[in-house]
């Protein structure tokens, strides 16, 4: 009967989900270009006409035309193969590194907020500290120290992030531990068993809807930082990199 119940508010969810997707233009939009992105991450590579880091110096410096569609670049890149494949690449870097984020700071946030100490307060002024700064400024910072590669953007975004889902976490989580059902749980379990039956099923709704958001956000600062000088390098497709060129 339960299971049943279940069922049915999935399938009520679920045709409210496309009742308010038909009649809401802003939602058709979006989905679109959500589903657009998607389309490109997975096909971009196998239905670009050329190779996207494939040079052909003889067509260098082409304008648009029916063989090149967006025209060519200094070294005889295909531009139109080029941008439908880069959305792959910063689509891996930015779930990457918000994944990264998410797998780190949920935990922190959790252990931040079910214990107390001296060793909590001082996690969270470390995380004062990172906030602190702009963040494009900090990865900025941060890529120059590591050094310029893929991987080391990835883990600079997701450092940059640790903070943000560590203190949503640590929020649900001082408002979960308050309820009757955790007081009932330490008589007879232990700390761990209460962090992974109660905590973590309860805690990590709010940092789940950010990472979405965080995703967009970190594809951003991929092309800026590309877009400088300091994030993926050539003849990787990268939109920042190619607007930079």
């Amino acid at each position: 009967m339960v299971k049943t119940n279940q069922l049915d508010q999935q399938r009520s969810n679920f045709y409210y989900l496309l009742h308010f997707i038909r009649h809401s233009p802003s939602a058709i939009i979006g989905f679109s270009i959500v589903g657009l992105m998607l389309f490109l991450a997975i096909f971009g590579p196998y239905i670009a006409p050329y190779g996207p880091e494939t040079a052909m110096p003889s067509d260098a410096m082409q304008g648009p035309s029916l063989k090149h569609f967006f025209g060519t670049d200094t070294i005889g890149m295909d531009i139109f193969s080029r941008v439908i494949s880069a959305p792959r690449l910063d689509l891996v870097i930015a779930v990457c590194a918000q994944s990264l984020a998410l797998f780190v700071g949920a935990p922190l946030g959790i252990i931040t907020g079910y214990y107390k100490g001296w060793h909590i307060e001082f996690l969270m002024r470390c995380f004062d500290f990172v906030q602190a700064f702009p963040v494009f400024i900090l990865a900025l910072a941060l890529v120059s120290i590591s050094g310029q590669s893929i991987f080391n953007v990835i883990f600079v975004i997701a450092a940059i992030n640790i903070p943000v889902y560590a203190r949503l976490v640590r929020s649900e989580t001082l408002t979960v531990k308050t309820h009757e059902y955790i007081n009932a749980a330490r008589i007879t379990n232990s700390d761990i068993s209460i962090i992974f039956r109660h905590l973590i099923p309860n805690s990590l709704t709010s940092a789940l809807v950010q990472t979405s958001a965080n995703i967009g956000a970190s594809i951003l600062l991929t092309a800026g930082l590309s877009f400088i000088g300091v994030g993926v390098r050539m003849p990787q497709a990268e939109w920042g990199l190619m607007i930079s060129r």
